[in-house]
Protein backbone atom coordinates (compact mmCIF):
# COMPACT_ATOMS: atom_id res chain seq x y z
CA UNK A 1 0.00 0.00 0.00
CA UNK A 2 1.84 3.76 -1.08
CA UNK A 3 1.38 6.56 0.61
CA UNK A 4 -1.64 7.75 -0.36
CA UNK A 5 -3.63 5.50 1.17
CA UNK A 6 -2.77 4.62 5.39
CA UNK A 7 -4.20 1.93 7.30
CA UNK A 8 -3.37 0.86 10.45
CA UNK A 9 -5.63 -2.24 12.34
CA UNK A 10 -5.72 -2.21 16.27
CA UNK A 11 -8.67 -3.06 19.26
CA UNK A 12 -10.46 -4.75 16.51
CA UNK A 13 -10.67 -1.69 14.41
CA UNK A 14 -9.33 -0.82 11.28
CA UNK A 15 -8.47 2.59 10.71
CA UNK A 16 -8.11 3.91 6.91
CA UNK A 17 -6.60 7.44 6.47
CA UNK A 18 -6.82 9.48 3.08
CA UNK A 19 -3.27 11.01 2.62
CA UNK A 20 -2.75 13.39 -0.14
CA UNK A 21 -2.77 15.88 2.16
CA UNK A 22 -1.03 18.41 -0.71
CA UNK A 23 -4.41 18.06 -2.72
CA UNK A 24 -6.42 18.44 -0.13
CA UNK A 25 -7.22 14.33 -0.15
CA UNK A 26 -8.63 14.53 -3.58
CA UNK A 27 -10.53 11.58 -5.14
CA UNK A 28 -7.85 11.49 -7.59
CA UNK A 29 -7.96 7.94 -9.78
CA UNK A 30 -4.87 6.57 -7.96
CA UNK A 31 -6.28 7.53 -4.58
CA UNK A 32 -9.49 5.49 -5.10
CA UNK A 33 -7.48 2.67 -6.01
CA UNK A 34 -5.71 2.31 -3.41
CA UNK A 35 -8.92 3.20 -0.89
CA UNK A 36 -10.34 0.32 -2.98
CA UNK A 37 -7.12 -1.65 -2.28
CA UNK A 38 -7.67 -0.57 1.59
CA UNK A 39 -11.32 -1.52 2.09
CA UNK A 40 -10.69 -4.63 0.54
CA UNK A 41 -7.59 -5.66 2.97
CA UNK A 42 -10.02 -4.14 6.28
CA UNK A 43 -13.11 -6.18 5.07
CA UNK A 44 -10.74 -9.41 4.56
CA UNK A 45 -9.62 -9.33 8.17
CA UNK A 46 -11.33 -11.32 10.43
CA UNK A 47 -10.28 -9.09 13.87
CA UNK A 48 -10.93 -6.43 12.15
CA UNK A 49 -14.91 -5.25 13.20
CA UNK A 50 -15.21 -1.42 12.57
CA UNK A 51 -13.59 0.93 10.13
CA UNK A 52 -13.09 4.54 10.73
CA UNK A 53 -12.63 6.60 7.83
CA UNK A 54 -10.51 10.14 7.79
CA UNK A 55 -7.89 12.67 6.00
CA UNK A 56 -4.74 13.37 6.71
CA UNK A 57 -3.87 17.44 6.55
CA UNK A 58 -6.34 20.24 6.55
CA UNK A 59 -9.20 18.60 5.85
CA UNK A 60 -11.00 15.30 5.41
CA UNK A 61 -11.81 15.43 1.30
CA UNK A 62 -11.50 17.84 -1.39
CA UNK A 63 -14.05 15.73 -3.91
CA UNK A 64 -13.60 14.78 -7.22
CA UNK A 65 -9.93 15.32 -8.79
CA UNK A 66 -10.71 19.20 -10.63
CA UNK A 67 -7.24 18.91 -12.04
CA UNK A 68 -8.06 15.92 -14.03
CA UNK A 69 -11.05 17.16 -15.70
CA UNK A 70 -8.70 19.96 -18.03
CA UNK A 71 -7.91 16.27 -19.78
CA UNK A 72 -10.15 16.01 -23.30
CA UNK A 73 -13.11 14.62 -23.06
CA UNK A 74 -14.18 11.05 -23.34
CA UNK A 75 -17.24 9.19 -22.35
CA UNK A 76 -15.72 6.52 -21.61
CA UNK A 77 -13.04 7.72 -19.21
CA UNK A 78 -15.68 9.96 -17.56
CA UNK A 79 -17.98 6.72 -17.27
CA UNK A 80 -15.01 3.99 -15.72
CA UNK A 81 -13.70 7.07 -13.42
CA UNK A 82 -17.10 7.57 -12.15
CA UNK A 83 -18.34 3.59 -12.14
CA UNK A 84 -15.22 3.42 -9.64
CA UNK A 85 -16.34 6.11 -7.66
CA UNK A 86 -19.63 4.43 -7.23
CA UNK A 87 -17.80 1.31 -6.77
CA UNK A 88 -16.63 2.42 -3.38
CA UNK A 89 -19.59 4.32 -2.40
CA UNK A 90 -21.39 0.44 -3.23
CA UNK A 91 -18.48 -1.41 -1.32
CA UNK A 92 -19.20 0.94 2.16
CA UNK A 93 -22.69 0.61 1.89
CA UNK A 94 -22.66 -3.13 1.87
CA UNK A 95 -19.36 -4.02 3.88
CA UNK A 96 -21.11 -5.80 7.04
CA UNK A 97 -19.16 -3.82 9.24
CA UNK A 98 -19.83 -0.09 10.50
CA UNK A 99 -17.99 2.27 8.94
CA UNK A 100 -17.08 6.07 10.80
CA UNK A 101 -16.01 8.94 8.81
CA UNK A 102 -14.23 11.00 11.26
CA UNK A 103 -14.34 14.53 9.24
CA UNK A 104 -12.03 17.68 10.13
CA UNK A 105 -11.41 21.10 8.46
CA UNK A 106 -13.29 22.00 4.91
CA UNK A 107 -14.92 18.43 3.52
CA UNK A 108 -16.10 19.70 -0.63
CA UNK A 109 -17.91 18.31 -2.90
CA UNK A 110 -17.88 14.10 -3.43
CA UNK A 111 -15.73 14.50 -0.14
CA UNK A 112 -19.28 15.22 1.73
CA UNK A 113 -21.16 12.60 -0.71
CA UNK A 114 -18.17 9.98 0.76
CA UNK A 115 -18.93 11.08 4.64
CA UNK A 116 -22.25 10.55 4.14
CA UNK A 117 -21.92 7.18 2.45
CA UNK A 118 -20.56 6.39 6.26
CA UNK A 119 -22.91 4.49 8.56
CA UNK A 120 -22.15 7.55 11.34
CA UNK A 121 -20.51 11.13 10.77
CA UNK A 122 -18.15 12.28 13.67
CA UNK A 123 -17.03 15.86 12.97
CA UNK A 124 -15.06 17.91 14.63
CA UNK A 125 -16.38 21.74 15.48
CA UNK A 126 -14.55 23.65 12.80
CA UNK A 127 -15.16 21.88 9.78
CA UNK A 128 -17.45 23.18 7.01
CA UNK A 129 -19.19 21.51 4.32
CA UNK A 130 -19.32 22.70 1.02
CA UNK A 131 -21.32 21.97 -2.05
CA UNK A 132 -19.31 23.15 -4.63
CA UNK A 133 -20.03 21.01 -7.54
CA UNK A 134 -22.03 24.08 -9.24
CA UNK A 135 -19.08 25.59 -8.97
CA UNK A 136 -17.21 23.49 -11.95
CA UNK A 137 -20.75 23.44 -13.70
CA UNK A 138 -21.62 19.25 -12.84
CA UNK A 139 -24.47 18.24 -10.49
CA UNK A 140 -23.45 16.33 -7.25
CA UNK A 141 -22.46 12.82 -7.41
CA UNK A 142 -21.94 9.63 -5.47
CA UNK A 143 -25.53 9.41 -3.84
CA UNK A 144 -25.72 12.70 -2.34
CA UNK A 145 -28.80 13.82 -4.43
CA UNK A 146 -30.71 10.62 -2.62
CA UNK A 147 -29.11 11.31 0.64
CA UNK A 148 -29.69 15.08 1.47
CA UNK A 149 -33.42 14.34 -0.10
CA UNK A 150 -34.10 11.85 2.47
CA UNK A 151 -32.45 13.82 5.29
CA UNK A 152 -33.53 17.08 4.96
CA UNK A 153 -36.02 17.00 2.40
CA UNK A 154 -36.02 18.21 -1.33
CA UNK A 155 -36.27 22.03 -0.57
CA UNK A 156 -33.67 22.21 1.60
CA UNK A 157 -31.23 19.93 -0.42
CA UNK A 158 -31.74 22.42 -3.39
CA UNK A 159 -31.07 25.16 -0.85
CA UNK A 160 -27.54 22.86 0.24
CA UNK A 161 -27.06 22.36 -3.38
CA UNK A 162 -27.73 25.09 -5.15
CA UNK A 163 -26.62 28.02 -2.87
CA UNK A 164 -23.38 29.53 -2.47
CA UNK A 165 -22.61 29.38 1.10
CA UNK A 166 -20.63 26.97 3.52
CA UNK A 167 -22.33 24.80 6.05
CA UNK A 168 -20.90 24.20 9.63
CA UNK A 169 -20.52 21.30 11.56
CA UNK A 170 -23.01 22.87 13.98
CA UNK A 171 -25.59 22.85 11.40
CA UNK A 172 -25.29 19.45 9.57
CA UNK A 173 -25.79 17.79 13.58
CA UNK A 174 -28.82 20.42 13.72
CA UNK A 175 -29.76 18.47 10.40
CA UNK A 176 -29.19 14.74 11.38
CA UNK A 177 -26.24 14.74 9.22
CA UNK A 178 -23.39 14.21 12.21
CA UNK A 179 -23.83 11.65 14.88
CA UNK A 180 -20.87 13.13 16.95
CA UNK A 181 -20.05 16.90 17.30
CA UNK A 182 -17.24 17.26 18.94
CA UNK A 183 -13.98 19.76 19.49
CA UNK A 184 -11.40 20.27 18.27
CA UNK A 185 -8.21 18.08 18.31
CA UNK A 186 -10.67 15.22 20.17
CA UNK A 187 -11.65 13.75 16.61
CA UNK A 188 -9.52 11.26 17.12
CA UNK A 189 -10.19 10.14 20.28
CA UNK A 190 -14.09 10.26 20.50
CA UNK A 191 -14.70 8.20 17.01
CA UNK A 192 -12.05 5.63 18.71
CA UNK A 193 -14.63 4.97 21.80
CA UNK A 194 -17.46 4.71 19.46
CA UNK A 195 -15.59 2.12 17.29
CA UNK A 196 -14.39 0.43 20.28
CA UNK A 197 -17.90 0.15 21.72
CA UNK A 198 -18.87 -1.19 18.50
CA UNK A 199 -16.22 -3.52 18.62
CA UNK A 200 -17.58 -4.93 22.07
CA UNK A 201 -20.66 -5.19 20.44
CA UNK A 202 -22.81 -8.32 18.56
CA UNK A 203 -20.86 -8.62 15.36
CA UNK A 204 -23.76 -10.10 13.28
CA UNK A 205 -26.43 -7.99 14.91
CA UNK A 206 -24.76 -4.71 13.67
CA UNK A 207 -24.15 -6.45 10.02
CA UNK A 208 -27.72 -7.46 9.80
CA UNK A 209 -29.02 -4.54 10.94
CA UNK A 210 -27.20 -2.43 8.40
CA UNK A 211 -28.01 -5.12 5.71
CA UNK A 212 -31.47 -4.37 6.40
CA UNK A 213 -31.59 -0.33 6.93
CA UNK A 214 -29.61 -0.43 3.56
CA UNK A 215 -31.92 -2.24 2.07
CA UNK A 216 -34.76 -0.02 2.69
CA UNK A 217 -33.50 2.56 -0.33
CA UNK A 218 -31.45 0.02 -2.48
CA UNK A 219 -32.33 0.28 -5.69
CA UNK A 220 -33.48 3.78 -5.23
CA UNK A 221 -29.90 4.77 -4.37
CA UNK A 222 -28.47 2.70 -7.32
CA UNK A 223 -30.79 4.47 -9.51
CA UNK A 224 -29.93 8.14 -8.35
CA UNK A 225 -26.00 7.07 -8.46
CA UNK A 226 -26.72 6.15 -11.73
CA UNK A 227 -28.78 9.37 -13.04
CA UNK A 228 -25.93 11.37 -11.48
CA UNK A 229 -23.22 9.37 -13.26
CA UNK A 230 -25.23 9.91 -16.56
CA UNK A 231 -25.66 13.69 -15.75
CA UNK A 232 -21.73 14.10 -15.45
CA UNK A 233 -20.85 12.76 -18.63
CA UNK A 234 -23.70 14.98 -20.52
CA UNK A 235 -22.60 18.43 -18.65
CA UNK A 236 -18.64 17.44 -18.81
CA UNK A 237 -18.85 18.33 -22.37
CA UNK A 238 -20.60 21.84 -21.99
CA UNK A 239 -19.15 25.40 -22.24
CA UNK A 240 -20.12 25.93 -18.55
CA UNK A 241 -18.04 22.92 -17.08
CA UNK A 242 -15.48 23.88 -18.92
CA UNK A 243 -15.64 27.54 -17.26
CA UNK A 244 -15.95 26.11 -14.21
CA UNK A 245 -12.41 24.45 -14.36
CA UNK A 246 -10.97 27.04 -16.04
CA UNK A 247 -12.21 29.60 -13.43
CA UNK A 248 -11.06 27.06 -10.50
CA UNK A 249 -7.33 26.63 -11.96
CA UNK A 250 -7.18 30.80 -12.41
CA UNK A 251 -8.51 31.47 -8.54
CA UNK A 252 -11.64 32.93 -9.83
CA UNK A 253 -15.23 33.10 -10.10
CA UNK A 254 -16.35 31.15 -12.51
CA UNK A 255 -18.90 33.36 -15.17
CA UNK A 256 -21.25 30.87 -16.51
CA UNK A 257 -24.00 31.16 -19.57
CA UNK A 258 -26.69 33.73 -19.18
Amino acid sequence: MSKRIIVKKSDGIGFIQLNDPSRRNALTLELKQELQEALLEVKACEETRVIVLSGNGKGFCAGGDVKAMEAPYSEKGINENMNQSIAIIDFIQSLEKPVIALVHGPVAGAGVSLALACDLVVAEKSTTFHFSFKQVGLVADLGLHYHLCQQVGPWKAKELLWGNRSWSAETFSQLGMVNELVEDGSGKHVSYELAKALVEGPRDVFAQSKLIMNQLHQEAFAQIMEQEKMAHVMLRNTTDHLEGVQAFKEKRFPVFNR
